[in-house]
């Protein structure tokens, strides 16, 4: 069991378990060296879930759908050589307003890849 873990438990038995010594949130704190609302969030979501892992799902949310993945993928497929602001052009009429960043991400994620411009040789003078 990892330490974060530990910390959680030992906060809710101190304070709610039949066998613990039923210490106040402040109490439980001061022994552990811990904060008050570290106690207090930990007590509370242990008497919710009756478990003290993270919350799944946290996080930004993405700001495309899956639909809307396949749709990118597409318009690069389809044109090789596409700039990022040209294909930004070609998903705006189609409806998807997205940056170009979130752009390079998908094309990035879904191992496509994405290059910004093909390397040109060095001219010499």
């Amino acid at each position: 069991m990892s330490a974060a873990y530990a910390s959680r438990f030992e906060a809710v038995f101190l304070c709610t378990h039949p066998k613990g010594p039923k210490m106040s949130y402040a109490a439980a704190g001061r022994y552990m060296k811990k904060s008050e609302g570290f106690v207090r969030k930990w007590v509370k979501r242990y008497n919710e879930t009756k478990n003290v892992d993270d919350l799944p799902e946290r996080g930004i949310r993405r700001s495309t759908t899956k639909k809307d993945d396949k749709v990118i993928i597409k318009i690069f497929e389809k044109n090789p050589g596409c700039s990022l602001r040209r294909g930004k052009n070609l998903l705006l009429k189609k409806g998807i307003d997205v940056s170009l960043n979130t752009i390079r991400q998908r094309l990035l994620d879904s191992e496509y890849g994405w290059q910004s411009k093909e390397k040109q040789p060095v001219r010499s003078c």
